[in-house]
């Protein structure tokens, strides 16, 4: 008799967890819950990382006189220069000069998503959609903006200018000056 009712008190047990369960997920708001893909996964070409503004100047200025483009970011407590933002490992046209003017870089991976997956609700949309857009822009995809995403009450005004120059620039050394500064928004923008 005893353990018929241990049995019974552990599927009772089991049964008021499951029902207790749902009813807590249902009140509870998973808003960044979105799944990471390689879809939102980049590779940046890098320069450098700096502590201080001197080191960066110099080498801004070394990139320049060479012609090569490139972006200070400001992340995680340091100064970063980056000089090409792509889909693939490839940076041919950039890697040639850095490699002729003796200049050492690095390619790294990101994952966009993790710059905006902070975002109050309000805010994840126009993000999320603006994400979209840029990663068409990465690819050579031609796109629209959608009358959603530019109604929207709580947007980032310089994210949404680049979008739409995104949309309508065809000139390539333009094209990528404006992605590098895209990714710095999504980096020094996010909460």
């Amino acid at each position: 008799m005893r353990k018929e009712m241990d049995f019974i008190g552990i599927i009772v047990g089991v049964v008021i967890g499951i029902v207790f369960g749902f009813f807590i997920h249902d009140k509870v708001n998973i808003v960044n819950s979105k799944e990471v893909s390689s879809e939102e996964k980049v590779y940046l070409l890098q320069i450098g990382q700096y502590d201080n503004s001197e080191d960066v100047l110099s080498t801004q200025r070394l990139l320049q006189e060479n012609g090569i483009p490139n972006i200070v970011v400001f992340e995680n407590d340091v100064f970063i220069i980056y000089s090409g933002i792509s889909l693939d490992e490839n940076f041919e046209s950039i890697t040639v000069l850095l490699d002729y003017s003796e200049i050492s870089y690095v390619v790294k991976s990101k994952f966009l998503y993790n710059y905006i997956s902070d975002y109050e609700e309000s805010e994840l949309t126009f993000w999320e959609d603006g994400l979209g857009y840029y990663m068409k822009s990465l690819n050579n995809e031609k796109f629209e903006t959608s009358e959603e995403f530019k109604e929207q009450k709580r947007m980032n005004i310089e994210f949404y200018s680049n979008i739409v120059y995104l949309m309508s620039v065809q000139e390539e050394d333009l094209l990528n000056r404006i992605r590098l500064q895209t990714f710095k928004l999504l980096v020094e923008n996010r909460v």
